[in-house]
């Protein structure tokens, strides 16, 4: 996306940078304003430390709030932000459109990225967990960013911006690769349990769905050249923004896949009950929400996740005696609604998730996890019933 001026009769949008406590240096600039216009230092600032990962959120001023709701286009920089791991942008009302973000680290500015306006990956309506009123965007993980960037949609009020660090450096890369995975059981693939990465405690107890019936496959629109390393920080990241700022019990998925093949335990209730997520509003009962860490807009997924995702669908669907090729009936308002066994998420919102890369993939995915054994349980004879 373009950094240039926007002409007055164009539409109108908003970037402006980085604010933080202490004092507070903005340069606004508005093709139908003077050069100069007055600016109110941002209130304090909120934290919310989850004791592996703190979230930061921030408050736009009054002025610029009401220059946003009202059109203006606002720009100002500061990128001498204390580093930070994870971003996202929340307000409250105004539209559900896409936010652009870039970020400063060692290497300069970002190219500019879209974040949807997280709506649809969420908990199902009408739910204690999806009661929040604000709409928040998709949260990014930058790694030791030290600046920002944010274009918003007008009309929008109370603009915050959440910015995740996380507390503790992650382990080296053969520990946590050799120390974190564990068989699952009925002869599935091997699972890194919520303590590898050090998980915080959700806020209620897990609900259990009394049947599972198919898998909705997600992406995290992260970075995709993260070392195997990074993956612990990045699940603490968005486990933090998924509680502080959506508000949610825990994190989202029920699983999450990273680009060596690594598959992790994601929400807590137990890798082989049908617990029910957060990741696909009026759907998550009876579905199981897995996300491949990165961005598949317009990047290939890795062979080793999407051999991770067929392999662990092939035996979760499996448990359930769900063909991984079949078809599945989920409620749907007053009536059902038909899905593949396997499907992305934008299947059933309006959403550009998994990625389009991510979501042609999802055919082969469906073969691996056709070819996946039976459970041990079912080629026994005995049904299985969830732990």
């Amino acid at each position: 996306m373009s950094s240039r001026r926007l002409a007055p009769t164009a539409r109108r949008r908003h970037r402006w940078g980085s604010p933080l406590t202490a004092v507070l240096c903005l340069v606004l600039v508005a093709t139908s304003l003077p050069s100069q216009v007055p600016v109110t230092l941002l209130p304090p600032t909120t934290v919310a430390s989850t004791g592996s990962a703190a979230t930061e959120s921030q408050t736009l001023a009054a002025d610029i709030q009401r220059q946003v709701r009202e059109g203006i286009d606002v720009a100002a920089q500061r990128a001498d932000v204390a580093p930070f791991d994870l971003l996202g942008v929340s307000w409250a009302g105004g539209a559900r459109e896409p936010v652009q973000v870039r970020v400063r680290d060692q290497g300069g500015w970002s190219e500019w990225r879209q974040l949807e306006a997280e709506g649809d990956d969420a908990p199902d309506p009408g739910s204690t967990e999806g009661a929040g009123a604000r709409v928040t965007s998709e949260p990014v993980w930058v790694g030791g960013a030290d600046g920002y960037e944010v274009d918003l949609p007008e009309g929008v009020d109370d603009v915050q911006v959440h910015l995740v660090r996380d507390q503790q450096s992650s382990a080296p890369e053969q520990v946590v690769i050799a120390a974190s995975r564990r068989q699952a059981k009925g002869g599935g693939p091997a699972i890194s349990s919520r303590s590898s990465w050090d998980a915080r405690e959700p806020k209620t107890a897990p609900t259990i769905a009394p049947r599972l019936a198919m898998a909705f496959v997600h992406h995290t629109v992260s970075t995709n050249d993260y070392a195997a390393g990074d993956v612990p920080a990045m699940l603490r990241g968005i486990q933090a923004y998924h509680m502080d700022v959506n508000g949610w019990d825990d994190i989202g998925y029920n699983f999450l896949v990273d680009r060596f093949g690594g598959i992790w335990e994601g929400r807590a209730g137990g890798t082989t009950r049908n617990v029910v997520g957060a990741h696909a509003a009026g759907f998550n009962t009876s579905s199981v929400g897995v996300a491949v860490l990165g961005d598949f807009t317009t990047t290939a997924p890795s062979a080793a996740s999407v051999s991770a995702v067929g392999q662990l669908l092939g035996w979760r669907l499996g448990l359930a005696r769900v063909e991984p090729k079949g078809t599945a009936a989920m409620p749907s308002g007053d009536g059902t609604r038909s899905f593949a066994a396997i499907s992305g998420h934008r299947d059933a919102a309006a959403t550009e998730c998994p990625g389009q890369e991510l979501f042609a993939r999802l055919a082969e995915i469906r073969d691996q996890a056709d070819a996946v054994p039976a459970p041990v349980a079912q080629r026994s004879g005995r049904p299985h019933v969830p732990s």
